[in-house]
């Protein structure tokens, strides 16, 4: 029985994001900010000499740009797009129905309001995860709504005039080039797609996986120049966007550490991991997106003039403060406290009223301290903390491994190993003492089944539904090529990557002959699993693993309770890994664990030169739109400057959605320089340049 929740919430916000943001950012509102200079010596002119027409009416059309009325060409490829998705919907092994009713409804919404898709999709980005449920991580949910949103929208938009800066053209072309190149050099030599090409790390299509991170961006950036009419209300909307991801975020988080933690036990070693399903494999994804969402919240609270919505933006920064806590990441603590800083900074510049927005500044930073020291003082808090130095030296020796096992010639030294290829690149060649358990699948005769190779911990897991103190009896096949080999079996509540009660944690049967398919079958009590009402039920997964040092393959399995159906979907894997996911304890096998040395992997130092110009251009155009008092680009500044942050001690790229999330922050940083900010000093605001509008 698949948890619908993140389908639900993700119901809940396309309709929040709908009335409330359009409530707050209506479209024919135009602020002081949005209006450069020369507007407003227009309009002071206007209001001098009432005989002349009024420019009010023109501006108010052009907050937001008109809809356009579908060409035979855009309406084709929604067509066609949306029967994409049609398709792609029927096979989608949890709750179709109900994703459906999710990508209409923001399909509708961006067709009658095409700005709202600034909105929906950074709010759905952390949330509208299915991963552990539907067993698909190639091309999942996220995409569709990204695919039928970003249609819709540029068909009822008009083509932007709005030409990028001539160095942003460079470094995006440079940017293109270098993911090009090694995702061909990833590809190649050339395999044909098996059973396994799209369920896995170790597959060279994972160059895919991640490089559509990369194209959904540049469609985002494209269908936001077409709604920068006025910067200033597309920023709004992204905004709001991100903050109600950032709310989703902090509740599934909070309910998590309810659940399995303690909602203010600090002294556990249990860290929360969010809704990010990314996370299986480790990585500093949770932290990350607290990070630079948060920016994005400080900018709404303190520019907004209601204040309700000011004392909300309040408690749910304190509820960020505290989900930041729960992670206990110490790069997590660096990035958050950099994004928040300069944001706090940002907000200051240009502000007429100083010694006011100083006050509000100060009483905003001090709450979320009031926060964090207390929780910062829990023995395992500072047991992490004390263990850096060591740490460190363990991150140093990982790195240097890391970039050994690169091919030794010079096309891997200037464009890399090829995208996503650490994994794989890893197992074979590392000198490092882990190598992680694979899983795959085999098929013989039409049969599919599991196989799982030796080595470290890897979790191959479904959730089910269990009720408490309940009989459940476990069947399943297993083969082994070694006789006496045995295969892991723990049924237990889980989350994302730490278990807590278990009331199975075995080794099964051994097999008593080579090659030979045997049945197993274990009777387990679920005990206390499955207890309490639906808000307060823990998650409940079957795992299967390995410790030993041979293959073993697992098929048909069964769930069976003394009373009711198989609780087991896909139990002969007749469907791939749908209803499968995975996890595992060993972290460092999958990552390089450090974003410039992952792109050095990857990329090589072309694709090190390309990132850095990218960075250069769109932090130097949004940096000196700060600092002449736009905050819109401060705050997006500060939330890529977190970003990269946290991406000293972690990849962070090697997925999708946060690739995507690096490059829209800094292509928006760049993008929103045209606007100032309402209140901005007139001696910061430019009269000539690049800056000023017509």
């Amino acid at each position: 029985h698949a948890d619908p929740t993140n389908l639900l919430i993700a119901v809940v916000m396309a309709h929040v994001i709908y009335l409330i943001a359009d409530r707050i950012v209506p479209g024919d509102a135009v602020q002081m900010s949005d209006i450069t200079p020369h507007q407003q010596n227009d309009n002071q002119a206007s209001a001098a000499t009432p005989l002349q027409p009024t420019p009010a009416p023109m501006m108010a059309a052009a907050a937001l740009p008109p809809l356009e009325k579908p060409q035979p060409a855009p309406f084709a490829l929604l067509a066609l797009v949306a029967a994409g998705v049609i398709y792609w919907l029927s096979g989608f092994p949890v709750q179709p129905l109900l994703l459906a009713g999710v990508l209409i409804a923001s399909a509708v919404a961006v067709w009658f309001k095409p700005v709202t898709a600034l909105a929906i999709i950074p709010a759905a980005l952390p949330i509208l995860d299915l991963a552990p449920w539907s067993g698909r991580f190639y091309l999942d949910e996220f995409d569709a709504l990204l695919a039928i949103t970003l249609t819709t929208g540029y068909a009822r938009t008009a083509s932007s005039r709005v030409a990028l800066h001539p160095a942003l053209k460079m470094a995006l072309a440079l940017l293109l080039a270098s993911f090009l190149i090694s995702t061909l050099m990833a590809l190649t030599p050339w395999q044909m797609p098996d059973v396994n090409a799209f369920n896995s790390y170790f597959s060279p299509y994972n160059a895919l996986r991640i490089g559509k991170g990369f194209v959904w961006a540049m469609l985002f950036i494209q269908l936001a120049q077409r709604l920068n009419s006025n910067p200033a209300k597309s920023f709004q909307w992204f905004a709001w966007g991100m903050t109600l991801g950032l709310a989703a975020v902090v509740m599934v988080m909070v309910r998590e550490k309810i659940l399995f933690g303690g909602l203010l036990n600090f002294s556990s070693d249990y860290r929360a991991t969010g809704p990010f399903s990314a996370i299986h494999t480790g990585g500093a994804y949770v932290e990350c997106y607290l990070a630079v969402a948060t920016p994005f919240l400080i900018y709404l609270i303190i520019t907004t003039h209601r204040w309700l919505l000011r004392l909300a933006g309040v408690a749910l920064l304190l509820a960020s403060t505290y989900a930041l806590m729960a992670t206990i990441s110490r790069n997590g603590f660096a990035g958050y406290a950099v994004a928040c800083g300069l944001t706090l900074l940002a907000l200051m510049v240009g502000h007429d009223k100083k010694i006011k927005r100083f006050v509000q500044i100060t009483l905003l930073a001090g709450a979320a301290f009031a926060v964090a020291v207390p929780l910062f003082e829990g023995s395992f808090v500072q047991k992490r903390m004390s263990e850096v130095g060591n740490d460190l030296g363990v991150r140093t020796a990982h790195w240097q491994d890391g970039l050994s096992i690169r091919d030794n010639d010079w096309l891997t030294e200037i464009f890399g190993m090829g995208i996503g290829r650490f994994p794989d690149a890893h197992y074979w060649r590392s000198r490092e003492p882990f190598h992680p358990s694979l899983h795959a699948l085999g098929v013989e005769a039409d049969n599919s089944f599991l196989r799982i190779a030796p080595g470290s911990t890897l979790y191959v897991e479904q959730i089910v539904a269990t009720e408490p103190h309940q009989n459940y009896r476990l069947r399943f096949k297993l083969r082994s090529a070694t006789p006496g080999k045995t295969v892991g079996i723990a049924l237990c509540e889980k989350w994302m990557l730490t278990s807590s009660r278990c009331v199975a944690w075995n080794q099964s049967q051994g097999t008593t002959q080579a090659g030979v398919w045997q049945p197993v079958e274990q009777l387990i009590n679920s005990g206390e699993l499955g207890s309490g009402r639906w808000f307060s039920q823990r998650p409940v997964k079957l795992s299967f693993f390995t410790h030993g040092g041979a293959v073993v393959e697992v098929d048909d399995v069964q769930l069976i309770p003394e009373h009711g159906k198989d609780r087991i979907t896909n139990a002969d894997f007749s469907h791939g890994m749908d209803h499968w996911y995975f996890a595992t304890d060993e972290h460092l096998a999958w990552h390089i664990k450090s974003m410039p040395l992952a792109i050095l992997f990857d990329q090589g130092w072309f694709g090190i030169l390309a990132f850095v110009l990218f960075f250069a251009v769109t932090l130097g155009l949004a940096g000196r739109a700060a600092w002449r008092g736009n905050h819109a680009a401060g705050a997006s500044l500060a939330a890529t400057a977190g970003f990269l942050v946290v991406g000293v001690f972690d990849t962070l790229i090697d997925t999708p959605r946060f690739l995507f999330l690096l490059l829209v922050l800094a292509l928006f940083a760049a993008q929103i320089t045209q606007s100032p900010r309402l209140g901005a000093s007139a001696k910061l605001r430019p009269t000539h340049g690049p800056d000023q509008q017509p």
